[in-house]
């Protein structure tokens, strides 16, 4: 039931070429652990100047493989485009953690697909794994098409957090360097002002001993905080009821953001 709310806030330009702020870009954002077993997570974020909202949901199957983590994401994402009334639906690219008793270093690998039931369009993106012999990180291919079985309309290459490459059917190409993007800054409330679930202010005790270096009272103010999860877990079995998440609600087999739910504050 922990959950942790923010805006990302960025000022705007009124035009590229122009240095003179027009405003602020805001992002809200929320995440809420919405299931323990298993154990599930939701996001939601949405910028409302530019009509765009994402919900996504997932929980997490690891393996371990030798000298690497495997961590495979399994949930969904939906993109709402008011101004399109679209939306885009898509799955999750696994995490890998490689070499962790050496020098640790993580990466996306596998397939993505982003459909948009109202259009037809589809996309698929492949996060491609480093070779064994070569410098060569976060690197992705994908392909956009009208359809699941029309010819792709543009090839994307290069990397996610780097130079992208778009070359069309036409063969004009557009190139975009995603690490020159501007990023927001993080404003979080205030403690006082924050839910009494939210992570930041019911673990603000553990982080203030891990902070100061005590480690032994730290421990002890986590397991107090389990205690207390427990206990609720107990009292839910007792009344024979279950934790009502805050954000989110169940429609179907998926999670819909609800805009807030309980008088959880």
């Amino acid at each position: 039931g922990e959950s942790f709310s923010c805006q990302l806030r960025s000022s705007l330009k009124k035009s590229s070429v122009s240095s003179e702020e027009d405003g602020d870009n805001v992002i809200d954002f929320v995440a809420e652990q919405i299931s323990h077993h298993p154990p599930v997570s939701a996001f939601h974020a949405s910028s409302p100047q530019h009509g765009l909202s994402l919900t996504t949901y997932m929980n997490s199957n690891s393996k371990f493989l030798g000298m690497n983590v495997g961590v495979d994401l399994v949930g969904r994402g939906r993109l709402y485009v008011s101004k399109h009334n679209e939306e885009y639906l898509f799955n999750f690219p696994s995490v890998y953690c490689r070499s962790i008793l050496t020098s640790p270093w993580i990466e996306f690998t596998g397939r993505v697909r982003v459909a948009c039931p109202q259009t037809g369009y589809v996309a698929t993106i492949t996060f491609l794994s480093k070779p064994s012999y070569g410098k060569e990180f976060n690197r992705v291919s994908a392909e956009v098409r009208p359809s699941a079985n029309a010819a792709a309309v543009c090839r994307i290459s290069g990397c996610w957090n780097g130079v992208l490459t778009t070359t069309f059917e036409n063969g004009e190409t557009e190139v975009m360097d995603v690490s020159q993007l501007s990023r927001g800054t993080k404003v979080v409330p205030p403690m006082i002002q924050q839910g009494k679930m939210e992570s930041r202010r019911l673990w603000r005790k553990v982080t203030s001993a891990l902070q100061a270096g005590q480690e032994t009272a730290a421990a002890k103010y986590k397991k107090a905080l389990e205690d207390m999860q427990r206990r609720r877990l107990q009292q839910y079995q007792r009344d024979g009821t279950s934790h009502a998440p805050k954000f989110f609600r169940r429609e179907d087999e998926h999670w819909v953001f609800s805009q807030g739910n309980s008088t959880d504050v």
